[in-house]
Parts: C-alpha cells; sequence; structure tokens
C-alpha cells in the first residue's frame, strides 16, 4: 500500500509497483462484483478511480455519511449505473458481503 500524492514517483520497488498495477488494471474488468472498504473515492487518483470507473463491474463502496457525495460525484462523473453505496463501517460490512456473495 502507498500513499498517492499528485506528482509523487514510486519511491520504493517501482518494479515491483507497475507489475501490481498491470495485474490490477487486468483483474478488474474480469471481476463480477468489486467491495471497496477503507479507501477514499479521490478521483485525480486515476489508476484507481478511472479504472473502477470505465469498468462494467458491480461495484460497492462501504463507508460514512461524509463520504457520500464523493461517491456520487465520482459514480455521476463515469455514468456507473451499477456502482452502490453502503453507509457502514468495516464489521457490518462483512454481512453485507456475505450476502452479495452467497456466503453463508
Amino acid at each position: 500500500m502507498a500513499m498517492f500524492a499528485v506528482g509523487k514517483g514510486v519511491m520504493v520497488a517501482p518494479e515491483y509497483v507497475s507489475k501490481q498495477y498491470e495485474m490490477w488494471k487486468d483483474f478488474v474488468p474480469k471481476a463480477s462484483k468489486i467491495f471497496i472498504i477503507g479507501v477514499k473515492v479521490h478521483e485525480v487518483d486515476k489508476h484507481i478511480w478511472k479504472v473502477l470507473g470505465e469498468s462494467k463491474v458491480w461495484l460497492a463502496y462501504f463507508g460514512f455519511p461524509a463520504e457520500k457525495s464523493e461517491f456520487d460525484t465520482w459514480k455521476d462523473n463515469h455514468k456507473k449505473k451499477n456502482a452502490y453505496f453502503y453507509e457502514e463501517d468495516f464489521e457490518s460490512s462483512i454481512n453485507t458481503i456475505k450476502k452479495r456473495m452467497n456466503i453463508k
């Protein structure tokens, strides 16, 4: 995990990070569902949010009330019809994920 800042280069293991990013870009379009917990919507962080926005994958975002407007803006900017905001913390998100994945 790394902290993103506009213009900041990858300082540690750039080849490894680049390979991980390529794997991420390959994985997203193949996924049937993606669940996001603990990652704030930050649209300038395009290597995450543009990739997700351009995908057709069903997406669930778990966050707090203050995060909903940023999520909705991102969703609208990418015309995502299958992205959903859940006002839940990590602990309560587990049950929602289980239901969505049909896990008992």
